[in-house]
C-alpha cells in the first residue's frame, strides 16, 4: 500500500528518536548509580536494543496505518485479533513475566466479563458477546503494550512516534490523491471521509497524530532543529486535513486537549510558540480549505477535483513553510541565546510576556463579544435540544443534529435497568422504540452514556476506575516533566492522544474503532509507566500465580471468542455464496455457522434467505421464527417475517408481523407502508 510505504519512510526519518530510546533502554536501570551502560555496551547489545526500538516503532506504525482497514471495526477482523492477543499475552506471561499496571488492566477485564455476563439479561446475547470480545481485545492490547514498554518512558515515546508516523503516512497518501485529481473520492458529501469510511473516525486518526508531532516540535538544541521543524510541519498538515472533515467532535477534542497540554505540562512557552505558528499558518490556509465545502460540484454536493487539488497544494506549502520557519527560529535562538546564558533567561522572560499579552488579548476579545457569543450559544443549544438540522457553511459552530436524541434514549435505558444495564451492545432496541428521529444508529455516540445504558452502574464504575488510573498516570508524568525531558515529551504525546480520544469518543463512538482505540491504549501504557518499578517481575509463588491467572483468563477468553470467530468465517462464506447466487452453498455455510454459534441471528437470516431462494418456505419461516424467539424485540426479524409471509400470500400473517415491527420501530416509514399495503391487499 502506498500509505504503508510512506509510514515506513516517515519512521526512518526519526533515527534521533530511536537512538534516544536505545540510550535510555540501556541505561535507565543503572543511571541512578552513575553507570553509562550504552557507552560500555557491546555491539551485539547495541544491535539488540536498536532492533527492539525499531520493533516498537513498527508496531506504532501498524497502529497508525490501521485506518486503511477501516480501523478493524468489523468483528470478523477484531475477534481473531483478540484471540491472537490472548495467546501472545499468555506466552509472554509464561516466558518473560513483567509487572503490569493492574489499576488500568483490571477494569478492562471487568468490562469484558460484565459484558459477557450481560447476555443473560439482554435482548441480544449475540450483541453482548460482540461487545465482550471488543473489551477483551482492549484488555489484551493494553497488557501487550505495557509489557513491550516495561518501565522505560523512551520506549513509549518510540511507540507513539511510530503511530504518528503511520498517521502521517496515510495523510501523505491522501494529499497525493488530492494532488493527482482524485481527491473527491476521499469525501462523503463535502466532508473528508476515507480511508476509514467514517468521518469522525477519520478526524480522530488525524487528531491523535498531532500530539506526538507537537512533542517533537518542542525539542530544543540546534542538532534537533530539523526534527522540531518536521514536528511543526506535521501539526500543520494534520490540523489542516482535520478541518476538511468538518467534524465538530474533532473541534471540541482539539480545543480541550490544547488547553490541557498548555495548562498542565511544563515547557509552555516553546509549546505555545509552536502552536501560534501553526495557528497562524492554518488561518492563512483557511480560504482554500473552506472552498472545498463552500463550492461543491453539481449536481451532487461533492468537492470538485480542482478545489481538493488547490487545498492540497496550500496544505503542503503551508506545512513546509511553517516547518522551515520553525527550524530557522530554533537555530537562531540556540545560536543567539545559548542554554545557561543570560540571553536565554531574558529571551524566556520576553517570550513569557508576549504569550501573556496574547492570552490577555484573547480574553479581552472574548469579553468584548460576550453578548454575541452568549446569544449564539443559546441559539445553538436550542437547536441541539430541538434536533434542528445543522446550519449551512461550516459545521464547527452548529448545534444542530440528533445527538441529544441519542443521549436522551441512553438515559431512558439506564433508568430502566440502573444496576446492570440493558446488556452490552443492546442499545439498539430501546433506541428504535423511543427515538424522535429517523436516524438508524446502533450506539448513543458517547462512551460514558453507552456504558451507563448498557452496563449500568457496575460498568460505569469499572470505566471510572480505568479513567482514574489513566488520570493518575498523566498527573505523575506531568509532574516528572519538570526535570525529565522524556517525561515531558511523553506527557505531551501520550496525554494529548488519550485526552483527544476520550473527549471525542465522549460525544461519538470512536471507542468502537479498535485500530484507533489501540493508539489511545498505547498512550495509556506510556502514562502508566513507573520507571524502575516494572523491572521487578514476579518470581517464585508470585510467578506461578501470575501464570495461572493469565492462563485462566486466556482460556476463558478463547472459549468465549473462538466459536464466534469460526462462525463469522462461515457467515462470510454464506454471504459470498448468496451474492454469487449459490443458495445451497449459502445454506451449508450458514448451517455450519450455527453449529459454532447457535444464537447467531445473522446466520439464521442467511440460511432463511437461501431457503427462500430455493422456494423452501417452511424451513425459511422456521429460521426466522427461531430468530424472533431469540430476540423478540428485533424489529428487523419481524419485518423479514412479514416479507416472507407476503411472498407466500399470507396477508393476515404479514399484517400481524408488520404490525409487531411497527410497534418496535414506530418511526420507520417503510414499515408503515408495508403494513398498509398488507392491510389493503386481498387474501389469496
Amino acid at each position: 500500500m502506498p500509505s504503508s510505504k510512506r509510514g515506513t519512510q516517515a519512521l526512518k526519518a526519526r533515527p534521533e528518536v530511536l537512538s534516544l530510546a536505545v540510550e535510555h533502554t540501556a541505561g535507565a536501570s543503572l543511571q541512578s548509580s552513575g553507570v553509562a551502560v550504552l557507552k560500555g555496551a557491546s555491539s551485539t547489545t547495541r544491535s539488540a536494543l536498536l532492533l527492539s526500538a525499531l520493533g516498537l516503532a513498527l508496531l506504532g506504525v501498524a497502529l497508525g496505518l490501521s485506518q486503511i482497514v477501516r480501523a478493524a471495526y468489523d468483528e470478523a477482523m477484531f475477534a481473531p485479533l483478540a484471540l491472537g492477543g490472548l495467546a501472545l499475552a499468555l506466552a509472554l506471561a509464561t516466558g518473560v513475566p513483567r509487572r503490569l499496571p493492574l489499576a488500568g488492566l483490571l477494569p478492562l477485564l471487568g468490562l469484558w466479563a460484565w459484558s459477557y455476563l450481560s447476555a443473560a439479561w439482554s435482548d441480544s446475547g449475540e450483541s453482548a458477546h460482540t461487545a465482550a470480545a471488543r473489551w477483551l481485545l482492549y484488555a489484551a492490547t493494553l497488557a501487550l503494550l505495557c509489557w513491550a514498554i516495561g518501565d522505560d518512558r523512551r520506549r513509549a515515546i518510540v511507540l507513539l512516534t511510530g503511530a504518528a508516523a503511520g498517521v502521517l503516512g496515510v495523510a501523505g497518501w491522501m494529499l497525493v490523491r488530492m494532488l493527482d485529481g482524485d481527491g473527491a473520492a476521499l469525501f462523503h458529501g463535502t466532508r473528508l471521509n476515507d480511508p476509514v469510511g467514517y468521518i469522525n473516525g477519520q478526524a480522530g486518526f488525524l487528531l491523535v497524530g498531532v500530539w506526538p508531532c507537537l512533542a517533537l516540535a518542542e525539542r530544543s538544541g540546534s542538532k534537533r532543529a530539523l526534527f522540531s521543524g518536521a514536528g511543526v510541519a506535521g501539526v500543520t498538515a494534520l490540523t489542516a486535513l482535520g478541518l476538511l472533515t468538518q467534524s465538530r467532535s474533532w473541534g471540541v477534542a482539539f480545543a480541550v486537549t490544547l488547553l490541557l497540554v498548555l495548562a498542565a505540562i511544563p515547557g509552555r512557552r516553546r509549546r505555545a510558540a509552536a502552536l501560534l505558528l501553526c495557528g497562524a499558518t492554518i488561518a492563512l490556509l483557511y480560504v482554500p480549505l473552506a472552498d472545498v465545502w463552500r463550492h461543491p460540484g453539481e449536481p451532487v454536493a461533492v468537492p470538485t477535483d480542482a478545489a481538493t487539488h488547490d487545498a492540497a497544494v496550500a496544505m503542503l506549502v503551508g506545512a513546509l513553510v511553517a516547518g522551515a520557519l520553525w527550524t530557522i527560529a530554533v537555530l537562531a535562538f540556540e545560536r543567539l541565546a545559548p542554554t545557561g546564558s543570560g540571553r536565554r533567561t531574558k529571551a524566556a522572560r520576553i517570550a513569557g510576556w508576549v504569550l501573556a499579552a496574547v492570552a490577555v488579548l484573547a480574553v479581552l476579545g472574548i469579553g468584548a463579544n460576550a453578548g454575541t457569543i452568549k446569544q449564539r450559544v443559546e441559539r445553538q443549544y436550542d437547536a441541539f435540544v430541538k434536533l434542528a438540522p445543522t446550519s449551512g457553511g461550516t459545521r464547527f459552530f452548529s448545534g444542530g443534529g440528533d445527538r441529544y436524541d441519542y443521549w436522551r434514549v441512553a438515559l431512558i435505558e439506564f433508568r430502566s435497568q440502573p444496576l446492570h444495564g440493558v446488556g452490552g451492545g443492546n442499545y439498539r432496541p430501546g433506541y428504535y422504540l423511543h427515538r424522535r428521529t429517523t436516524e438508524d444508529i446502533q450506539q448513543p455516540h458517547s462512551l460514558e452514556l453507552q456504558t451507563l445504558a448498557e452496563l449500568g452502574v457496575v460498568g460505569a464504575l469499572l470505566l471510572g476506575v480505568f479513567l482514574a488510573a489513566v488520570a493518575s498516570g498523566f498527573v505523575r508524568t506531568a509532574r516528572a516533566a519538570r526535570d525529565d525531558r522524556a517525561a515531558r515529551t511523553l506527557a505531551v504525546a501520550a496525554g494529548g492522544i488519550f485526552a483527544a480520544w476520550l473527549v471525542q469518543t465522549s460525544v461519538d463512538w470512536l471507542h468502537l474503532l479498535p485500530g484507533l482505540t489501540a493508539i489511545a491504549l498505547a498512550a495509556v501504557a506510556g502514562l502508566l509507566v513507573r520507571p524502575g518499578n516494572a523491572a521487578a517481575a514476579p518470581s517464585g509463588r508470585g510467578r506461578v500465580v501470575t501464570i495461572a491467572v493469565a492462563f485462566g483468563i486466556a482460556c476463558a477468553g478463547a472459549l468465549t471468542i473462538a466459536p464466534r470467530v469460526l462462525s463469522l468465517h462461515e457467515r462470510g462464506s454464506a454471504e459470498r455464496a448468496l451474492a454469487a447466487r449459490q443458495p445451497r452453498a449459502a445454506i451449508a455455510h450458514a448451517s455450519r455457522a450455527l453449529d459454532f454459534d447457535p444464537d447467531s441471528l445473522a446466520a439464521l437470516e442467511l440460511r432463511a434467505a437461501g431457503m427462500a431462494r430455493l422456494g423452501a418456505f417452511a424451513p425459511a419461516r422456521a429460521d426466522i421464527r427461531r430468530a424472533i424467539a431469540l430476540e423478540p424485540r428485533n424489529w428487523v426479524m419481524w419485518a423479514l417475517l412479514g416479507d416472507l409471509l407476503t411472498r407466500r400470500g399470507d396477508r393476515t400473517g404479514a399484517r400481524s408481523a408488520y404490525g409487531r415491527a411497527v410497534a418496535l420501530n414506530p418511526l420507520d416509514p417503510s414499515l408503515q407502508t408495508a403494513r398498509r399495503e398488507a392491510t389493503r391487499a386481498p387474501e389469496r
